[in-house]
C-alpha cells in the first residue's frame, strides 16, 4: 500500500505523494484510520461504481505533529500491526489445533479407543 517505486495506475486508484513535512507512513495509518475512512465514504459518488470524490478528500484537513513525532507514531503502529498479524496467525493456528483434537476424540470415542470421560480429560489436557 505504501510504494517504495515509481509507476502507474488506473483512473480507479487515486496516488497521493505526500509534501516534505508528511511522512508517508503517518499518512498511510491516517487514510485508513476509521475516521478518514468514514469522511472519505460520505464524499462517495457514482451508483454503477461509487469511488470517492478526490477533489474532497485532497481538501480534509489533517493534524501533523513534527516529521519526527510522526516517524516515532508510525513505527509503532506498525509495530502494533506486525503483533496483531502475530496474534491472530497464534489463534488461527489454536483454533486449527483444537479442530484436530476434536476430531481426534470423536473418533477415538467412537471406534471404542475411548471408555471414560477421564480419557478424553487426559488426551484434551496433553494436548492443550
Amino acid at each position: 500500500m505504501i510504494p517504495d517505486f515509481v509507476g502507474h495506475c488506473s483512473s480507479e486508484i487515486f496516488p497521493i505523494l505526500p509534501k516534505e513535512k508528511l511522512s508517508r507512513q503517518f499518512l498511510f495509518f491516517w487514510l485508513f484510520s476509521p475516521k478518514t475512512a468514514k469522511k472519505i465514504n460520505d464524499t462517495w459518488t457514482g451508483a454503477r461504481m461509487p469511488r470517492a470524490n478526490m477533489k474532497e478528500v485532497l481538501g480534509f484537513h489533517i493534524s501533523l505533529p513534527s516529521y519526527e513525532e510522526q516517524q516515532l507514531i508510525s513505527d509503532r503502529l506498525f509495530e502494533l500491526k506486525r503483533k496483531i498479524v502475530e496474534f491472530k496467525d497464534s489463534c488461527r493456528n489454536y483454533l486449527l489445533e483444537l479442530d484436530e483434537l476434536q476430531s481426534s476424540i470423536l473418533q477415538k470415542a467412537f471406534s471404542g479407543e475411548l471408555t471414560s470421560s477421564r480419557e478424553i480429560i487426559q488426551q484434551a489436557e496433553s494436548t492443550i
